[in-house]
């Protein structure tokens, strides 16, 4: 789903072309939301959520997942904030 180059992370190309396709289906949206975001941790996610900016940052002017990548980095802005707040 995603690829890294040194300390960036960015969508992989099969993700990019599987979001031309079907990014307008909320049940794709859906998938490729809980796939970013930890099912199960221990511990802090201040470390691990910042790597995941990036891409949505980078669909936040792509013409069918605009909103979606917006709200989630809006989201995973907001865990980052909590999380640091627990620290």
């Amino acid at each position: 789903m995603l690829r890294q180059d040194g300390e960036s992370w960015h969508w992989h190309p099969a993700t990019e072309k599987l979001a031309d396709l079907y990014g307008k289906f909320k049940p794709f949206r859906a998938a490729l939301r809980a796939g970013i975001l930890p099912s199960s941790y221990s511990g802090s996610l201040e470390d691990h959520l910042p790597r995941f900016l990036e891409p949505p940052a980078a669909w936040a002017t792509h013409p069918m997942l605009d909103s979606w990548a917006t709200s989630l980095l809006s989201d995973l802005k907001g865990w980052l904030v909590d999380e640091t707040r627990r620290r």
